[in-house]
Formats: C-alpha cells, sequence, structure tokens
C-alpha cells in the first residue's frame, strides 16, 4: 500500500472511531508501531488529530488550527538548525518545544544527547535511526501536559550542563517569559541555570500578552526563534544581546 493511501484509511478510521491505540490499529492495518508512531508525527500538522500515550485521538476541527500549527512547525524545523553533531539537548514540554524535536529527527544529526521533561518528545525519539543518547527525566508525572515536575525531576535538571535547551512559554514581556503552569517553574529554572545556551521558541502572538507564572528574566535567554518580532522589541532585544532567528 502507497504511504499517502495507508495515511488516508489511518485518519478515515481515527476520524470514524475518534480514537484508536497503537494495538488497534497495529491488528488493523498490519503495520508496526514505529511505523504507525511516524505517519501519525508527520499527520498531526495536516489533520485534526492528536497523539497520547497509548495511541491518537481526533481533536475538534478549527479553521485557524492549520495556520497555527503551520506557524509552530516553522518555528520548530527553523529551531533545529541551531543543533548539530555531538550537541546535548535539552527540551521543555510543550506543542512548540515537540515542533523542535520532531524537526531534529528529520536532520540525521549523529552522537546527540537529547535530555527531555516531556514524554511526547522521548516517543519523537523512540524510533530515531541514529546514535543516540536518551534521557527521560524521572519525577512527578502531570498527564494534561505530559511532562515531569517536582524534585526528583529538579535534581535529574541539575546533573546535566552544557545542553542548549529549547524551551516555549505562554506569553513573552519586557518584565520576562511566562508559562501557565506554576508546577513547572522550578524545572524550567534550574534546566535554564543549567544550560549553556537558553533558545526561547514561541509564536509572535506570545509577544506583549503577559499571563501566567514568571519564569524568568529576559536576560537568561540566548536566542529568540520566532515568526515575527514587533518592531518595538528588535532594540529591546537587541540591547540584551539576545540573537533573533526568524522562520522567513
Amino acid at each position: 500500500m502507497l504511504k499517502a493511501t495507508r495515511l488516508e484509511k489511518l485518519f478515515t478510521y481515527i476520524r470514524d472511531h475518534e480514537s484508536a491505540s497503537f494495538r488497534d490499529l497495529e491488528e488493523h492495518f498490519g503495520v508496526s508501531k514505529s511505523t504507525l508512531r511516524r505517519d501519525l508525527m508527520a499527520m498531526e500538522s495536516t489533520h485534526p488529530i492528536q497523539l497520547t500515550r497509548g495511541g491518537v485521538i481526533l481533536v475538534q476541527e478549527n479553521k485557524a488550527e492549520p495556520v497555527a500549527m503551520n506557524q509552530i512547525d516553522k518555528i520548530g524545523q527553523k529551531a533545529a538548525e541551531l543543533v548539530q553533531d555531538d550537541d546535548m539537548v535539552m527540551l521543555d514540554a510543550g506543542r512548540t518545544t515537540l515542533a523542535v524535536a520532531k524537526a531534529i529527527c528529520t536532520k540525521g544529526l549523529k552522537n546527540l544527547t537529547v535530555v527531555a521533561t516531556s514524554l511526547a518528545v522521548v516517543e519523537t525519539f523512540d524510533s530515531y535511526p541514529y546514535d543516540i543518547n536518551l534521557v527521560i527525566l524521572g519525577g512527578e508525572y502531570r498527564g494534561k501536559i505530559r511532562s515531569v515536575v517536582g524534585p526528583v525531576a529538579e535534581e535529574g535538571v541539575r546533573n546535566f550542563r552544557g545542553a542548549k535547551l529549547f524551551i516555549g512559554c505562554t506569553a513573552l514581556a519586557e518584565d520576562g517569559f511566562y508559562t501557565t503552569y506554576l508546577s513547572e517553574i522550578s524545572v524550567r529554572r534550574l534546566a535554564i541555570e543549567s544550560a549553556q545556551t537558553v533558545i526561547l521558541v514561541l509564536q509572535s502572538e506570545k509577544f506583549d500578552h503577559p499571563q501566567g507564572y514568571l519564569v524568568d528574566k529576559l536576560d537568561c535567554i540566548d536566542w529568540i526563534v520566532t515568526d515575527k518580532v514587533p518592531n518595538q522589541w528588535k532594540t529591546l532585544l537587541d540591547a540584551k544581546g539576545i540573537q533573533i532567528f526568524l522562520t522567513e
């Protein structure tokens, strides 16, 4: 069966059932779990689906979503250009950092060390065909965002130094960047302290809309990868020595 045909049949099955486990899909289509995961990862940016720990669910279609997902994918691809062979990379939980992980997987890099606080990121690299040292931090599991938090995760972050940290945010303001989840702040702050390079990945719509809990000040950021920077921000970021990496 051609891949394009398989993908359409796969989506039809998910749409008709609204959710499906990997085991159900393996039995129905006669393909391996690793093949299914690659197919579903490719479909996430073009179809209204969402991967879960054990399979996939159908999400409500939203006309604005393909545009947003396209922006996120572009940001992920651009951010992945900052990763090279032999790098140590730490990836935060979130949709944009997951897009970075997916983009890194397409580059064919060798001898990577990937440290993740996100189960979704770990699953993304699970079928990576090249040499990789994949580390999932322990801790309290937060199912809603599929990340680990708490003292055990914090201690794990302290053990890694010199990584390129890719981190997302809910919003960016002049006093710093924000997250929705209070429980993630400690892990994120420790990751920032441990990292050699801090790379903030976000959509331009998140500028100037502070909400949630403050993670850290702008001074900790080395790079910002985004689709567009508002004019009033360019002078501020330049004054702080923050490099800007645009998708276009």
